[in-house]
């Protein structure tokens, strides 16, 4: 490549010899392994299933294993992402008390969160795009 030039460098602009990624290459996300996605869903139905065990127990920590292990799920899977959108369809207040705490989220949560969203065309978008698992 010349050492005049500027700009992104394409793919056209490279010698054969130069192992150096696409510009493309490099903005793509990265691969999940089969094997952490059996992982993650397997933890996730975990912490569902042991959470609604604990769930009648006085500490409401079985409620927030399950409310994490439906983050996990929804991430992995659409049919728990569209069932959190129906459920989020159906409870009105409760969708908007999660857009109003968004903000105050990690990154994770908040991700969930705009992802399970009813009111976005962007998931109303995928959901008739892509059908469930």
């Amino acid at each position: 490549m010349p050492a005049a030039a500027t700009g992104p460098v394409t793919a056209l602009d490279r010698s054969e010899d130069e192992t150096a990624p696409a510009v493309d290459d490099a903005l793509a996300p990265p691969q999940r392994s089969v094997l952490g996605r059996w992982l993650r869903l397997g933890a996730g139905w975990f912490l569902v299933v042991t959470g609604a065990i604990i769930a009648p127990t006085p500490v409401p920590i079985g409620l927030i294993m399950m409310a994490v292990g439906l983050g996990i799920l929804a991430t992995e899977s659409r049919f728990v992402r569209n069932g959190l959108r129906q459920m989020r369809r159906r409870f009105p207040a409760f969708c908007a008390k999660l857009r109003g705490v968004r903000h105050r989220v990690p990154g994770f949560a908040r991700r969930v969160i705009d992802d399970t969203d009813p009111t976005t065309e962007q998931a109303a978008a995928e959901a008739r795009r892509q059908p469930a698992d």
